[in-house]
């Protein structure tokens, strides 16, 4: 780590001697005068041919001459180089515990000084740090940047929540993550989804098993008659009171087994046994709750066949007619059955 600093002003004082005419240093021989000096070979203020200023003799240094690390392009080292030992006449020795103290330095550090990254300044926030070093730590410029990716066990046709996963990339980039801990997130968030929905599932067939082992305790091998006998009887009440063809399909699917509601289904069981009785009809000249499989087989050629509503209704496409007609072809479908 130091010698980039010292290495290359330390050659530049290395001593030279170009030979006669050329600048000598102190103490060489030859004509190597000072301008305006008064005798030949001297210093200006020597005492002698090839001399120095206070110098006693030929070819001798002034004392007290100033040493290297003491120039003025040193000055912002010359601390360092005095704590690190580093003041001494031998220039080669100098660069010698540079060279040495730069190597050992890399080797605990592991990487050279310019590659190290310095940590937060004052003021400045752990998530500035990272986005500042984005680079390094995988950190996109904005937040669409982030390469999200659905986890592979996602099913496919399931729903994504899109508005989410751009709050998530928000949040990520405000907080410095990088795009592998995004994803971890997301993919953390996607887990959780499918574990709850495959829980709701088991727990919904579960429910379900109960309730129907719960009807058939109730109702014994009555059971399938009464759970037919709720549907016409919803079927019934779902056209007298008008409701329209997802309203009943919504009715319709409370009644099935396995994911119907098991007190719905009582409910409508017991309307289903007092209509009975009253001979309540389901439409103009319709039949009864308690119509046997051959009076609905009759209804329903009457109804299919030509001139019927429902052969008049598919024909004009009329869905109002046919929303209002098709639960009591497929109630009358199911009796004509058995």
């Amino acid at each position: 780590m130091y010698v980039k600093f010292f290495l290359k002003p330390l050659v530049c004082f290395a001593p030279t001697d170009e030979g006669a005419g050329g600048a000598t240093a102190a103490g060489a021989e030859g004509a190597d005068t000072v301008t305006g000096n008064a005798g030949a070979d001297t210093i200006e203020g020597g005492a002698g041919a090839d001399t120095v200023a206070t110098g006693g003799g030929a070819d001798t240094v002034a004392t007290g001459a100033a040493k290297w690390w003491e120039d003025a392009k040193f000055n912002d080292h010359r601390d360092l180089l005095v704590s690190k030992g580093l003041t001494l006449d031998d220039k080669d020795e100098v660069i010698a515990r540079l060279a040495k103290g730069e190597k050992a330095a890399q080797m605990k550090l592991g990487k050279p000084a310019d590659q190290l990254l310095s940590k937060p300044g004052k003021g400045e926030s752990v998530a500035e740090w990272l986005k500042a070093n984005g680079s390094t730590f995988g950190i996109p410029e904005s937040a669409d940047k982030y390469d999200v990716q659905r986890p592979e066990s996602w099913p496919k046709d399931a729903p994504w929540n899109d508005a989410l996963e751009g709050k998530v990339r928000e949040i990520g980039l405000a907080s410095g993550m990088s795009n592998d801990a995004v994803n971890a997130m997301v993919g953390l968030y996607a887990e959780n989804i499918m574990a709850l929905d495959k829980q709701a599932a088991d727990d919904f067939e579960k429910g379900s098993a109960e309730m129907m082992a719960a009807l058939e305790k109730d109702w014994g091998d009555q059971t399938q008659a009464k759970l037919t006998l709720a549907s016409q009887a919803a079927s019934v009440i779902a056209e007298k009171a008008g409701l329209d063809a997802t309203a009943m399909e919504n009715l319709a699917a409370s009644l099935k087994p396995k994911i119907g509601d098991a007190g719905t289904m009582r409910v409508f069981a017991a309307i289903g046994e007092m209509m009975g009785d009253d001979q309540m009809v389901m439409g103009d000249g319709g039949v009864s709750l308690n119509t046997t499989p051959a009076e609905a087989r009759a209804k329903l050629s009457q109804l299919q066949g030509k001139g019927g509503e429902w052969y008049e209704a598919t024909s004009k496409k009329d869905q109002q007619a046919i929303a209002r007609l098709k639960p009591e072809v497929e109630r009358l479908t199911k009796i004509a059955a058995g």
